[in-house]
């Protein structure tokens, strides 16, 4: 590098005759380069430049030799960057100054871009030599860096728009439509839209008997045929599970969705075809129009639209699934009142308003009362008393439910023990006591109810248990192996409700019953009419002849007493006898020793 000075100390350009071979050699490496290189002495003034770099500088080198490199290197756009990079660099004495400059903006809006690098030379002595700068155009890297920053940042946006199985746009961007939609409606009174609200008809079974792999691809394939159902300017999007909504813009009449719903059930009632398993579905749809029900009423935000389309689709699939509802205002207040009725429950079962009333059940041989069925009911503040047929379903689908029966069977078995007490017979009086589908799949069930006789000090021989028929044949295998437990116990089981279900006689040997309860609808109408008056006959000579008890339900007349002693029924209970009783009465009627 001296021999790069002049006697006054100015630096001139290396020349390359002074160098050796292998000096010549680099340097010839050096000139060629598609880098700028630029070297600077230890007073920081440029000793050096390539020709890339005297390009790059847009000077010859002869000129930039002697420059200070801070100088030269502020002569381009973006390098007072490079300038105060390379001070701090020097004050902070790091050996390495990297930094990323814009220079320039082609016509074509693509940037030039160049990394600098500077970093001290030294000689062998350790001692300082200068610095090494070196220019590289990094534009074509910066401009593909960017391209693939675009490219993720759509792949992000249209992740957050569309869903990931199906290809569908998702809840939010479908919610963006709805919106559009909804200011139209505003601007435009004569505007009309709808939405459909669709959800897959027992969905929970395809995916628990065939796995969730067939699940998504039964949900990828009602996506298309969806599509297929709809306009080129109709919106079809998955809300999440197996919820889809459908966006018709611009109808003339309401019936126009009710179309389209028909159309989808037409379309969804052929098979699907799962790797040869043919699978069919329906779907429950539910509609809401913008107008609503009242020519006055314009919906404001996309949640109330959904909310009521969800709400009709309910409806539907109440009302037996595979087909479609309307939304009307009165499916809404229905909607509160359920929600009212759900949040009363819940305080309910914490505020103990429950009551039980108790329904003397006859033995036909003595005429004497056997036992007591328990009837809870419900005292609702400002309502009064709430029988179980307008809250038991809520309180069934909710949850609820299992508090309820555990309190009701806690309490039956309290009172029963205080009547046994006062009142001791033989054999001794029992209670019957009503399970609900939603306690049969309690885990503990069979060891709660243990407990609640061992601290009731009840023999097990005294309880019944009732089960409905349709409860049982839910799941008969899994229901027969639960009574099976319970018998285990000594506790005596019924079916509930007998005739009223989808048993046939022949089932009744695969359940190990007690007491089989006829009901009151076959009771009823026994007296004049011959052919309930011989299903009730057939009823109880099968049950009969497979060792089961019968007792009738809803006897009110005392025609129905004399044909069900010429039957020989057991038991028997009904408005005839008593109506259920809260406890004080019931136990004043024990006290009065009645025989019917």
């Amino acid at each position: 590098m001296d021999q790069a000075m002049s006697s006054n100390g100015k630096s001139h350009p290396l020349q390359l005759s002074s160098l050796s071979g292998a000096g010549e050699a680099f340097f010839a490496i050096v000139e060629s380069l598609n880098q700028a290189v630029l070297v600077a002495d230890e007073r920081a003034c440029v000793s050096y430049v390539n020709p890339r770099m005297a390009t790059f500088l847009a000077c010859s080198q002869a000129d930039l030799v002697g420059q200070p490199v801070l100088d030269v290197m502020s002569t381009r756009q973006g390098w007072p960057q490079f300038r105060w990079a390379q001070k701090q660099s020097w004050a902070n004495r790091r050996e390495l100054c990297e930094v990323n400059l814009m220079t320039s903006e082609a016509s074509n809006g693509r940037a030039d871009w160049v990394e600098v690098v500077s970093m001290p030379l030294q000689y062998r002595n350790s001692s300082p030599m200068g610095t090494l700068v070196i220019v590289t155009d990094i534009s074509h890297r910066k401009w593909v860096e960017d391209q693939l920053q675009q490219q993720s940042e759509c792949s992000l946006e249209r992740n957050g728009s569309y869903d990931a199985l199906t290809g569908l746009p998702n809840r939010t961007l479908f919610v963006k439509r709805l919106e559009a939609a909804i200011a139209r409606a505003r601007d435009e009174p004569d505007y009309l839209f709808a939405v459909l609200f669709i959800d897959l008809d027992r969905f929970k079974l395809i995916n628990d008997s065939l796995g969730h792999l067939a699940g998504d691809q039964v949900l990828m394939a009602m996506a298309r045929r969806l599509e297929i159902c709809v306009r080129p300017g109709d919106t079809v999007a998955r809300l999440g599970g197996d919820e889809f909504t459908i966006l018709l813009t611009d109808i003339r009449y309401t019936e126009d969705a009710t179309i389209v719903a028909e159309r989808i059930q037409q379309e969804l009632s052929q098979s699907f075809d799962l790797d040869g398993n043919e699978v069919f579905s329906s779907v429950s749809i539910g509609i809401a129009i913008n107008r609503g029900d009242s020519i006055d009423r314009l919906y404001d935000s996309p949640e109330d639209l959904l909310r009521d389309a969800d709400i009709a689709m309910y409806h539907a699939k109440t009302s037996g699934r595979a087909r479609h509802q309307v939304f009307t205002t009165s499916m809404y207040l229905r909607a509160v009142e359920l929600l009212e009725l759900e949040s009363d429950l819940r305080r309910a079962v914490e505020r103990q308003e429950f009551c039980i009333h108790y329904q003397p059940i006859v033995a036909l041989d003595t005429g004497r009362i056997s036992g007591f069925e328990a009837l809870v009911r419900w005292y609702r503040p400002k309502r009064g008393l709430v029988f179980p047929a307008d809250f038991i379903a809520v309180a069934e689908e909710t949850g609820i439910i299992t508090a309820i029966g555990e309190w009701v069977l806690h309490t039956a078995c309290h009172q029963l023990w205080a009547w046994q007490q006062r009142f001791p017979t033989y054999p001794p009086l029992t209670i019957s006591v009503n399970l609900s589908a939603r306690q049969l799949t309690q885990s503990n069930l069979v060891s709660r109810i243990h407990q609640i006789l061992e601290e009731t000090k009840i023999l097990p021989g005294s309880l019944k248990l009732e089960i409905t028929e349709s409860t049982i044949m839910k799941n008969p295998e899994a229901t027969a192996s639960l009574l099976e437990k319970l018998r285990q116990h000594n506790i005596q089981l019924c079916i509930d409700d007998f005739g009223t279900g989808y048993s046939s006689l022949s089932h009744l040997r695969r359940f190990p019953i007690n007491t089989l309860k006829i009901d009151r609808s076959f009771i009823t109408t026994m007296h004049g009419d011959e052919e309930n008056l011989e299903i009730v006959k057939t009823i109880v000579h099968l049950a009969h002849s497979l060792g089961i008890y019968i007792t009738a339900e809803g006897v009110e007349r005392n025609e129905h007493l004399h044909q069900l002693w010429a039957l020989q029924c057991e038991y028997a209970q009904g408005l005839f006898f008593s109506e259920a009783l809260d406890s004080e009465a019931a136990t004043a009627l024990i006290a009065s020793y009645p025989q019917w």
